[in-house]
C-alpha cells in the first residue's frame, strides 16, 4: 500500500509540474523548432556558392551590362512611351518605342551585349533589322540598317561586335537620314533604353 501511495504521489507531482510549466515548455520547443528551420534554410547551398562562377548570361538580366550600339553617337529621337513625338517622314505624332542614334564619326552598328542572332529581316517600314537574344529576359533590336550585314541568324556575337552599318532603309523614318533605330525589350515588351545605356548628354 505504501508503494502505491508513493507512485500516485509521483504521478500527481508530474501532472502538477506540467500544469504549472507545460505552457513555457511548449513555447520553448516552438521557438527552438522555428530557429532551427530558419538557420537551416538560410544556409548557402552549393548552387548559391557557385553563382559567381556562372556565365553572366545564365545569371539573369541584372548581370547584363549594355554598351552603346553606335560609337560617338547622338540621340536623334528619344524613347517616348506616353508622350507623342512628331514623325517628319509620316507627317503625324506618335509614340517612339526606341531611340534613334546617329554618329558623325562611325557608321558601324555594334552589339550592345553578347548574345545570339535570332532574327534578320528587311521590310519597307523598319528597313533591315537584326534582333539579338541576350538571355531569357532581354533582347535588343537594331533597325534601319544597310542590307549588307556582317552576321546571320544563329551567330553568337560578342559585346561590341560589328553587326552592320547605319542607313536610312527604314521607310517610316527615311527623312531622318542614315541612323540606327535601337530598341531594348524585356520579356518581349519594349522598355526605355535610357535605363540601361549611358545616353545622357548624347
Amino acid at each position: 500500500m505504501g508503494n502505491q501511495i508513493k507512485i500516485k504521489k509521483r504521478g500527481e507531482g508530474f501532472k502538477n509540474f506540467l500544469k504549472k510549466y507545460g505552457y513555457f515548455i511548449a513555447v520553448a520547443v516552438i521557438v527552438l523548432v522555428v530557429t532551427l528551420s530558419v538557420v537551416l534554410t538560410g544556409r548557402p547551398t552549393s548552387t548559391d556558392l557557385n553563382v559567381e562562377n556562372k556565365d553572366p548570361m545564365e545569371v539573369g538580366g541584372n548581370a547584363l551590362n549594355f554598351t552603346l550600339p553606335l560609337a560617338d553617337c547622338q540621340v536623334l529621337h528619344d524613347y517616348s512611351r506616353e508622350e507623342f513625338l512628331y514623325n517628319e517622314t509620316m507627317g503625324w505624332y506618335e509614340t517612339h518605342k526606341g531611340v534613334d542614334l546617329r554618329s558623325e564619326s562611325s557608321t558601324d552598328v555594334l552589339a550592345a551585349e553578347a548574345g545570339e542572332i535570332v532574327q534578320l529581316y528587311t521590310n519597307n517600314i523598319e528597313g533591315t533589322v537584326i534582333v539579338i537574344k541576350h538571355n531569357d529576359q532581354f533582347t535588343s533590336k537594331y533597325s534601319s540598317l544597310d542590307s549588307k550585314v556582317a552576321v546571320k541568324v544563329g551567330d553568337k556575337v560578342k559585346k561590341g561586335q560589328k553587326l552592320g552599318s547605319v542607313s536610312n532603309s527604314a521607310g517610316e523614318e527615311f527623312k531622318s537620314g542614315a541612323h540606327l533605330h535601337f530598341e531594348l525589350l524585356k520579356d518581349n515588351n519594349q522598355i526605355n533604353p535610357n535605363d540601361y545605356l549611358a545616353l545622357q548628354n548624347k
